[in-house]
């Protein structure tokens, strides 16, 4: 009976390994996430969209956001085109994790485990910075008449900032809302209250003397 229970009982250890392995370290990563599963003295896996193991105790498992993010950059004020003319720019800028080689590890040393509104926070101040720049080298006109260039050209200008953090532009700029400065307004002229009218005396008729008929 001994022998029987030393010889089953390395089975039934490693069959409960396999099972706790299997209910706390199965994990199925969504398509608009990246899972990063890493260990000590492991290269991380990457999961995109698929299903893995993940020893437990022994590997952590860190989360990426990769679907596009839509953020909203504003001027902050009026600010000065090529024409010095002032003008306040809402904008819409699309953009979206890199999950290639290159770009993948930028990514997971600035946004691990944040999720959108901290990756949006982290975007702004870059983005705004670069429309600004462009926005002075470019006439009032050019930003009326042809916006879509005006949109790829902060685009290609951040291209730099947003691929050493890992993330790219779409390839579609969002809309871009624009408010020109009119100048400072002219102060209202003071009204002086007026005085009331004089009343008008009446006119001092003359007495002719009536005519009596004879």
């Amino acid at each position: 009976m001994i022998d029987i229970i030393i010889k089953v009982a390395p089975i039934v250890i490693i069959a409960i390994i396999v099972v706790a392995i299997l209910a706390f370290g199965y994990v199925r990563c969504p398509p608009d996430l990246a899972f990063i599963i890493s260990g000590p003295k492991t290269k991380p896996r990457i999961l995109i969209g698929k299903a893995g193991l993940k020893i437990p105790f022994f590997e952590r498992l860190d989360k990426l956001l990769i679907r596009q993010i839509s953020i909203d950059i504003k001027t902050g004020g009026y600010v000065p085109t090529l024409d010095f003319i002032g003008v306040d720019i809402d904008a819409i800028a699309k953009v979206r994790i890199m999950t290639s080689e290159e770009g993948l590890p930028n990514a997971m040393r600035n946004f691990l485990n944040m999720n959108e509104n901290e990756i949006i926070a982290t975007l702004t101040d870059s983005l705004q910075g670069n429309m600004r720049e462009i926005i002075g080298t470019v006439s009032l006109k050019d930003l009326c008449t042809d916006r879509k260039k005006f949109g790829d050209q902060i685009q290609e200008k951040a291209q730099g900032d947003m691929a050493a953090k890992g993330t790219r532009p779409s390839p579609r700029p969002g809309p871009i809302a624009m408010q020109r400065s009119r100048g400072p307004r002219r102060p209202a002229r003071p009204t002086t209250p007026r005085s009331p009218p004089t009343p008008r005396s009446p006119r001092n008729r003359p007495n002719w003397p009536s005519s009596s008929p004879s």
